[in-house]
């Protein structure tokens, strides 16, 4: 018996861009949930945080200025609106839906992935107050990515071209 394949036409996804795409899925779900709960829970994070930090003993043997630093880090939390946060969240949201376009082979995806890259860094340095503020490894990194995206790209297509090439058969 012979197999006979039922989608002769589907290109297969390259192994590389499917492990990047389950990279950004990682990093930018767990970045999503952080960001979606700091919309409800960013007070009670800013008070907790503070607290925990007070009254941990372990504290005492970590290098000079650590537990002033994450003090006053719990307390911009806390006065933090929620709405900033949910800008950040939809940024990361907008890195995922990307990557599953990209996934899919499809350009859109590398688009709004670089989209959200740039929404990230913004939102996070201007609009956090730098608070979440992208450094020069984040920056890297998402200059990595793209890049590797990027190299991806060619097997990309158009989803009005994978439309009208299917009408065509």
């Amino acid at each position: 018996m012979e197999y006979c394949n039922p989608y002769p036409s589907q290109r297969e996804t390259p192994v590389f861009l499917k492990v990047l795409c389950i990279l950004t899925f990682v990093g930018s779900g767990l970045n999503f949930l952080l960001h979606f709960m700091l919309i409800f829970a960013h007070e009670m994070v800013g008070t907790m945080g503070g607290e925990i930090l007070s009254a941990n003993p372990m504290l005492a043997s970590m290098p000079d200025g650590y537990v002033e630093q994450a003090s006053a880090m719990y307390a911009a939390i806390a006065v933090i609106p929620g709405w900033q946060f949910a800008l950040m969240a939809v940024a990361y949201l907008l890195a995922i839906v990307g990557a599953a376009f990209m996934l899919k082979l499809n350009k859109t995806g590398f688009h709004l992935y670089i989209l959200s890259q740039i929404a990230t860094f913004c939102v996070g340095t201007f609009v956090l107050d730098g608070m979440f503020k992208v450094g020069a490894q984040g920056v890297c990194l998402s200059i990595i990515f793209i890049v590797l995206y990027g190299i991806h790209y060619k097997y990309m297509k158009k989803q009005d071209a994978e439309l009208n090439q299917g009408e065509e058969s």
